[in-house]
């Protein structure tokens, strides 16, 4: 399938013309990413003052850093849909020459621009009130936060495939459905504290093998090829049945006539 770059920038540049009269956008972008930072970030001090050691103060906030990669692809992915269907504009963009897969990347790149804005922005934060950066720990950290995107489009695919097949009931997972995977993800602790029950889920959760190697990295400074690879390939696999099952609703909703209730 061929794919056109101007039909995409043109869903790009419609979303960036709407973020400056969107206060629910910019709150998203700047607002919680900043509460989340500040109040566990006050957490770690207090747990450093009583005792704990600087080290577990980085991992808790390069968690709360790493997690925004996985947190807000899957949001933005399910918004930039979502925003369309509010907009009663999703009819109009199926209608028109734009492709699925053209709205899809448009969808990614826009995640892209949104993440990086806010990572930025944490990353400034991080520094200027607990003096941390977790650039010191270089470009290791970096295939791990480009698997945690993936581990969010996967999420943000699914979303989107619910809401074709099941309209706006179930549009609450847009900001939730990551959240039901974050206790799986050993986030903030490790992977062994779990119960064994929750332990035997989290071995098929590409982010535990993540914040497993995140903490590695910070802690010895060195990389867990095994449990990178076993990370990717799991997300892979699960961005690949996403994507399917979004292009699935996709087809599904045109021949049900349950687009037009979108429109």
């Amino acid at each position: 399938m061929k794919i056109n770059s101007h039909r995409v920038m043109a869903v790009i540049v419609r979303h960036m013309f709407s973020w400056k009269r969107s206060l629910e956008r910019i709150w998203d972008m700047f607002w919680w990413p900043t509460f989340n930072l500040f109040t566990w970030g006050l957490v770690t001090v207090y747990l450093q003052f009583a005792g704990t050691g600087s080290m577990f103060a980085d991992i808790f906030l390069g968690g709360i850093l790493m997690w925004m990669f996985v947190n807000q692809s899957q949001e933005e992915m399910g918004l930039v849909f979502l925003q369309e269907v509010w907009d009663r504009n999703l009819l109009n963009l199926m209608s028109s020459p734009l492709s699925i897969l053209e709205f899809t990347i448009a969808s990614i790149m826009i995640g892209i621009m949104k993440i990086t804005v806010s990572v930025l922005w944490l990353l400034f934060l991080a520094y200027w009130l607990f003096h941390f950066t977790i650039i010191q720990y270089g470009i290791m950290l970096v295939p791990y936060a480009i698997s945690l995107l993936l581990s969010g489009w996967a999420l943000g695919f699914v979303i989107n495939g619910l809401i074709l097949r099941y309209g706006f009931r179930v549009q609450v997972f847009a900001w939730s459905l990551s959240l039901l995977v974050q206790p799986f993800s050993a986030v903030f602790f490790p992977l062994s504290i779990l119960p064994p029950w929750m332990q035997v889920v989290a071995r098929v959760i590409p982010t535990s093998y993540i914040f497993e190697g995140m903490r590695k990295v910070m802690q010895q400074g060195t990389i867990d090829y095994q449990g990178l690879w076993t990370a990717f390939f799991l997300n892979g696999i699960y961005l690949a049945l996403g994507i399917w099952f979004f292009a699935r609703s996709y087809y599904q909703s045109r021949s049900s006539g349950m687009l037009v209730k979108f429109g």
